[in-house]
């Protein structure tokens, strides 16, 4: 068995979302350059662009090459800047993945949505960004109709001599990571997502992080800096104050009311959505107070934190 050091990425990689224009129009690139600097701030290790959180369906290519020029250069080489490929396609994947690569982009992440062979697709984009770049994959099968086997993981691993981590959405996520991380011999870096609502039974079975929103990621990065450094007990307790805000929080209002965050925090002036909620799953005013009760609770437990 190939023997790999996964030494890349560890801690809070979150996914940015995408600031408008009032209109709707543009991609406000000053406010993206604040949500850099925020999530810095913040202890990220790491950021990712055009996840579901980042609306990629409702970008344009030009928009999405745009956004990672800006990322980059605000992060400037102070943490990994991710773009995530979604095209579905073979050859769409593989184009914007070398482009991603071509604009500096240290590591590249890819959405399974293509019918193609998984392993062989994954091993082309490999071929495509450079043996030193790490690859992510996002997967979550439930969203995008594509199953993976563990054993394909496993053989897309020993296959390509890249870094490979793994944000792991599947249903019982946990059980998933813990697989894999003994398959894989800890070769596999694996992260949840679902922001981070099982996060710590996901660090308890081999995760080596989380790729939550943008709008808390201090408080995910003490937890998972308390677990990581072996005071699972201080974890453990850190990570129960904050699932009663994930719990409410965790749903069809997050992407809407986590701009509303942003705004409140002064690194967004408009909450402007283009994947517009249907009227089921809309935003209403009960729903905002409630929240943002939720959002004062997680204050109160986290003051040093959360703004």
């Amino acid at each position: 068995m190939k023997q790999r050091p996964m030494n890349q990425i560890r801690g809070v990689v979150p996914v940015l979302q995408t600031p408008f224009t009032s209109d709707g129009a543009q991609v406000d690139e000053e406010d993206l350059r604040n949500v850099v600097e925020a999530v810095i701030r913040d202890g990220a290790a790491g950021l990712m662009l055009f996840g579901f959180a980042t609306e990629f369906a409702a970008l344009s290519d030009a928009e999405r090459d745009g956004m990672l020029r800006v990322a980059l250069e605000t992060a400037a080489g102070r943490i990994p800047v991710i773009p995530s490929v979604t095209k579905t396609t073979a050859a769409e994947v593989m184009a914007d993945a070398a482009q991603y690569a071509a604009a500096g982009a240290p590591a590249v992440m890819v959405l399974p949505r293509f019918k193609e062979d998984f392993v062989a697709t994954l091993q082309a984009v490999a071929r495509q960004i450079g043996d030193r770049r790490p690859l992510f994959v996002q997967y979550m099968p439930q969203n995008t109709g594509v199953a993976v086997r563990i054993e394909d993981f496993i053989r897309l691993c020993d296959s390509i001599p890249n870094p490979l981590a793994i944000k792991a959405e599947p249903p019982q996520a946990g059980q998933f990571i813990e697989a894999l991380h003994r398959a894989s011999s800890g070769r596999i870096a694996l992260f949840t997502g679902n922001q981070g609502i099982a996060l710590y039974e996901a660090l308890d079975r081999g995760a080596v992080g989380v790729m939550p929103g943008c709008s808390i990621v201090a408080v995910y990065a003490k937890i998972v800096r308390e677990f990581l450094n072996g005071s699972k007990d201080r974890a453990f307790a850190l990570y129960n104050r904050l699932v009663p805000y994930l719990n409410v929080f965790h749903g069809p209002h997050e992407l809407q009311f986590e701009k509303r965050i942003l705004v409140k925090r002064g690194i967004f002036k408009t909450d402007v959505c283009r994947n517009k909620p249907d009227s089921a799953k809309s935003l209403d005013a009960h729903m905002e107070a409630y929240l943002w009760k939720y959002y004062d609770y997680l204050k109160e437990q986290f003051p040093a934190d959360v703004l």
